[in-house]
């Protein structure tokens, strides 16, 4: 046995430090991308009960078209919910834009409509503007997270099918049964907002929601079912109304560092009870608006230091 000479050395320890240079660089864009903490996901996680959640123990990389909850600004915002004033996050509009203030939300559970398992929450109220809000929050477990989803080539656009009646019944057909609302980025989200006109509420036997649609002659961008159809909208801005919510949404496991990791099921949601909602058409006109109170006073500046002696 021989030992190595000095240009064998030399060669050597050359291709051990590029090897490490080559490593330090993928770990780099590496580092820099894919595993990099989702955006917004440390405030999703604030919440002591979503400490166990797969997406918060492993600091997962997978980004969300709501930035899990954090966008929240209308008309472009994703997630809308209403809280307590002052809003700050995850609440995006305070109850003085309420009409009924904390009182006028009606919010439950959205749960697997095969196993009764809570996946998620919404929340339905209206301002003194006449606009309809629907907002709809997922959750996840320790091992599953479940996301609304606009469609990718892995995965399936998930649905949101709403009907907004006079009378409670099940058989109406679905009036807004589209796909999600495009909040400017496409692929997979924890929160979305459904906004409509209660001047032209899409008449759920003879219409049905078309975004696609120009909102000819004020029509709510609401579609004829038929050419013959008699009827297109409602005007619920005065009228009691029920509201059955049907989703369907997709569940992920492999949530990690690496990101998102791939779609097990898709589940069909439904709200825990049909949604009843009404308010004296006065109690919501703008002109009964709350003033919000002012802004907290700055607090007060420290004394200045004392001058130097003489």
């Amino acid at each position: 046995m021989t030992a190595a000479g000095p240009h064998a050395v030399r060669c050597t320890r050359r291709h051990a430090v590029a090897a490490l240079a080559a490593l330090l660089i993928l770990l780099t864009l590496f580092s820099g991308t894919s595993m990099a903490v989702a955006d917004g996901l440390a405030g999703w996680c604030l919440p002591q009960y979503r400490k166990a959640f797969a997406a918060c123990a492993s600091s997962t990389s997978c980004q969300t078209g709501d930035e899990w909850g954090s966008r929240y600004q209308m008309p472009s915002g994703a997630c809308y919910i209403p809280g307590p004033a002052p809003a700050g996050y995850p609440y995006a509009l305070d109850s003085y834009g309420v009409c009924g203030g904390t009182g006028g939300v009606r919010s439950g559970a959205l749960f697997d409509a095969s196993t009764g398992q809570r996946w998620g929450q919404y929340y339905v109220y209206r301002d003194y503007t006449d606009s309809l809000y629907i907002t709809m929050t997922l959750e996840g477990t320790a091992t599953e997270q479940a996301f609304w989803e606009l469609g990718t080539p892995a995965a399936p656009s998930t649905f949101v099918n709403i009907s907004i009646t006079t009378q409670l019944d099940y058989a109406w057909p679905a009036a807004y049964s589209n796909a999600l609302p495009n909040n400017g980025r496409f692929g997979i989200s924890t929160c979305i907002t459904y906004k409509i006109d209660l001047l032209r509420v899409c008449d759920p036997t003879w219409s049905r929601y078309d975004p696609s649609r120009a909102d000819l002659a004020g029509s709510g961008f609401c579609a004829r079912r038929y050419p013959d159809a008699p009827a297109v909208t409602w005007d619920l801005r005065t009228s009691p109304w029920y509201m059955v919510i049907k989703a369907y949404a997709n569940v992920y496991t492999g949530l990690s560092q690496f990101g998102c990791g791939t779609v097990l099921r898709t589940v069909q949601l439904a709200a825990d009870t049909p949604i009843f909602y009404w308010k004296a058409p006065f109690l919501c006109s703008p002109f009964n608006q709350p003033a919000a109170p002012p802004p907290p006073s700055p607090p007060p500046s420290p004394p200045p230091p004392p001058s130097p002696p003489p």
